[in-house]
């Protein structure tokens, strides 16, 4: 709302598509590992008529449980980094222009400001603005969401392109390799979940790929994936407890699609047909010895790859 992504209202024969949004609570962690209620909006691109691919592979969890294990197997080192600015908002100039509707209902907006990180004159023109909006209301979409309609699949390319540059080479959905020109195993590996990447080398080389890859991108937060460190990734936990061990799980993403406690804690009204949530308990591993034989095939070929 603050960089006016919506403009003025629209009538549909003056676009050339029309897009629903809608919007939910849910978790939003913290850097101390707390987490906090946070509404979010979203719009569903799938209905924008334009000619546009916005396809962005992600990587499978296949995928990344081989490169964990060749991580493992290898002893390297592991990191994790996110680009900024990886979509910049920018000025939608197609000549065929879309616009959103609103949902039929909209969260409440305080009269008094909640937010210790906005300023209260900001705030107040923040709800000036939000007052211009109307549920259900058709209007132009002015700024692209997220840059453009295709920034995620530009990013991608982009960062395709360096990594090639670098002599990585693509093996898997979101995942490139850098191995011997005359063959051999994988010197480094780069895996990237729109703009998140995990980063893998061997210990003296590490530091320097981040360095290379930060001065062609642009790294916001950088981190090494240490013993005793963890770090979350494409709904994955990946805890690393030591050079020859890691751990896998998705517990913490099943708890976070747990949104009932959120309108409690909001004092907000219930939607009239609720879903039942996801908690802890039922994300725990079982006891019992499991044997899933899906991935056998995808893992062996993965790490002949590698």
């Amino acid at each position: 709302m603050g960089n006016r992504t919506l403009g003025r209202r629209v009538k549909r024969n003056e676009v050339r598509a029309v897009v629903g949004m809608g919007w939910r609570y849910t978790w939003k962690e913290m850097d101390d590992g707390a987490r906090k209620p946070k509404p979010r909006f979203f719009t569903k691109g799938f209905l924008d008529g334009r000619l546009v691919n916005t396809y962005v592979g992600t990587p499978s969890v296949a995928g990344i449980n081989t490169v964990c294990l060749f991580i493992v197997s290898t002893g390297m080192k592991m990191g994790a980094v996110d680009v900024t600015a990886a979509f910049l908002t920018s000025k939608d100039h197609n000549a065929e222009r879309v616009s959103a509707t609103l949902p039929s209902v909209l969260p409440r907006v305080p009269e008094e400001n909640p937010f210790k990180d906005i300023p209260d004159d900001r705030y107040e023109e923040l709800r000036r603005m939000a007052a211009e909006y109307k549920p259900g209301g058709t209007y132009l979409v002015e700024m692209g969401f997220y840059g453009l309609p295709c920034a995620a699949q530009i990013f991608d390319h982009k960062l395709e392109g360096v990594c090639m540059e670098l002599g990585f080479k693509h093996v898997d959905t979101a995942i490139v390799v850098k191995a011997p020109p005359e063959g051999g195993r994988a010197q480094a590996i780069v895996m990237n979940w729109i703009d998140d990447l995990l980063t893998k080398a061997p210990l003296k080389e590490h530091k320097a790929l981040q360095e290379t890859l930060n001065q062609r991108l642009g790294f916001g937060s950088v981190c090494v994936i240490g013993e005793g460190s963890e770090r979350k990734f494409s709904g994955v936990d990946i805890f690393r407890v030591s050079t020859g061990e890691i751990h896998l799980s998705q517990v913490s993403y099943l708890e976070n699609t747990d949104t009932t406690p959120l309108w409690e804690i909001l004092k907000e009204k219930h939607p009239s047909k609720p879903w039942k949530g996801l908690d802890g308990k039922s994300a725990e591993p079982s006891t019992e010895e499991e044997v899933d034989n899906q991935y056998e095939k995808p893992i062996h070929t993965g790490v002949g790859t590698l």
